[in-house]
């Protein structure tokens, strides 16, 4: 019995000590180790090349070619900018020496960066008539956020209309304080708490202006003011004024009753 025993336990030992040599065998081969490596290697070129879906060679010379353009579209940039940098400072020696044919010159042109931004519009901004070269330069062209509603299209053509009628009317009404260098208009005297005069047409602006505020309810009045007049956001606009509505709807709404008193009191469809 003890050595039936015995004869056991060295033939499991025996068994348990190939198997581990055997497992060890395995994991130490640096044959099959270079294998797995190889292997993993193709996997992913393979992987790489799908990513790319294209030749390698020809990956890498259209980045080059890309990078080479970069740099000569650059190098071009400043050699312009160079030009007229030169160009601006001698005419700024010209004005400085009271020479005004070249003032044009004298303007900083924005910086491709700005113009990328948003469209802009060309403004001239003054210069003697006898000038070879106009003063003008670059104003971006804002776009009021009822514009930007109706371009998106969450509001009505009749209500940006109306909106538009709205803000015109408080532009000719002569409320925004905006004193004219010259007006040949007859002046009729103010109130006693303003004392400015108006004209008859800041005068008929003002009862057009007024007319219409009454029928836009009057826990909205200030929201559609600050978003026509004052151009601030419509979400910021209702935290101000609490307005209680949704921001959108509070515009329409209000857009919808400019809109009816103008049909009304012209008696046309906007």
């Amino acid at each position: 019995m003890a050595v039936r025993r015995d004869f056991g336990g060295r033939g499991r030992g025996q068994h348990l000590h190939r198997r581990e040599s055997g497992g060890q065998s395995m994991i130490d081969n640096p044959q099959d180790s270079a294998g797995l490596d190889r292997d993993t290697e193709q996997a992913a070129d393979r992987i790489a090349r799908a990513l790319m879906g294209e030749d390698p060679v020809a990956a890498v010379e259209a980045r080059k070619a890309k990078e080479e353009a970069r740099k000569a579209g650059m190098i071009a940039r400043d050699r312009e900018d160079a030009e007229r940098e030169t160009a601006r400072q001698a005419a700024m020696i010209q004005v400085a020496d009271g020479l005004t044919v070249n003032i044009g010159n004298t303007v900083v042109e924005p910086t491709p960066e700005w113009l990328a931004k948003g469209e802009s519009r060309v403004v001239a901004v003054g210069g003697e008539r006898w000038t070879d070269v106009p003063m003008s330069t670059r104003r971006r062209v804002v776009t009021s956020h009822y514009e930007r509603a109706y371009n998106a299209g969450r509001i009505t053509s009749r209500q940006c209309k109306a909106c538009a009628w709205y803000a015109e009317q408080h532009e000719r009404s002569g409320l925004s304080g905006n004193v004219k260098s010259t007006n040949f208009e007859p002046r009729i005297a103010g109130t006693a708490t303003a004392g400015l005069p108006f004209t008859p047409s800041q005068i008929d602006a003002q009862d057009e202006l007024r007319n219409a505020r009454l029928l836009i309810p009057s826990r909205l009045r200030i929201f559609f003011d600050k978003v026509v007049l004052d151009d601030i956001p419509m979400t910021r606009a209702a935290k101000q004024v609490h307005a209680g509505r949704h921001p959108l709807d509070s515009l329409r709404c209000c857009a919808d009753r400019v809109a009816d008193y103008v049909e009304y009191s012209t008696g046309k469809p906007m």
